[in-house]
């Protein structure tokens, strides 16, 4: 039973103090896409919130406030050719951001769930 307790007070006292100590918000948890990175991002550049413990998911607007437009987009990942150009969709025009891209963990390619085609399952989306 004193066992059983010691493990309590440690979890309820001893475990928040420990964690709160913890910087969770850092590269290796949170690591910034090679292509932001070598621009020299920082989370601020992207975040606005002042508190990193305010940091939300960016909205389509938010990402558009840099890379500018869909069009724009689709221009600069033109070398892809009509059919694989993923910005260039004709089903999708205005697709959230963030249903394909994420900017901490790996991103998806929505494509594939209709598409089999071998060019479209071999894009590489940042």
């Amino acid at each position: 039973m004193l066992k059983i307790f010691k493990i309590f007070i440690i979890c309820i006292f001893i475990s928040p103090l420990y964690l709160g100590a913890i910087d969770i918000f850092t590269k290796e948890n949170y690591p910034i896409k090679s292509h932001h990175e070598k621009l020299g991002f920082t989370c601020s550049n992207c975040h606005k919130e002042k508190d990193p413990k305010e940091y939300k998911a960016l909205s389509t607007d938010e990402c558009l406030s840099c890379h500018k437009s869909y069009e724009n987009l689709a221009e600069l990942t033109s070398y892809l050719g009509y059919d694989d150009n993923i910005h260039a969709s004709p089903h999708y025009p205005n697709m959230d951001c963030a249903t394909c891209h994420s900017s901490h963990k790996k991103s998806k390619n929505y494509c594939v769930m209709c598409h089999s085609q071998d060019s479209m399952k071999n894009l590489l989306v940042p």
